[in-house]
């Protein structure tokens, strides 16, 4: 998880953005990874981060809190 929370800061760091789409996440994080994250492992964190309020998903945009 915490490699992926640096990576989605990462994302919306270079992105100047408050919220990005999945598509653009998965392409960005994955592109630098050495192993990529897998769509229902990005799914996971994401869920998990909402449960921690660090992050909002919907629709397939994910908002940074």
């Amino acid at each position: 998880l915490k490699e992926f929370k640096t990576a989605l800061l990462e994302v919306f760091r270079s992105a100047h953005a408050q919220s990005v789409g999945m598509i653009a996440l998965m392409e960005s994080i994955n592109k630098s990874c050495p192993s990529p994250f897998k769509e229902t492992e990005v799914r996971a964190a994401l869920s998990r981060m909402q449960d921690d309020n660090q992050v909002m998903v919907a629709d397939d945009i994910i908002f940074l809190i």
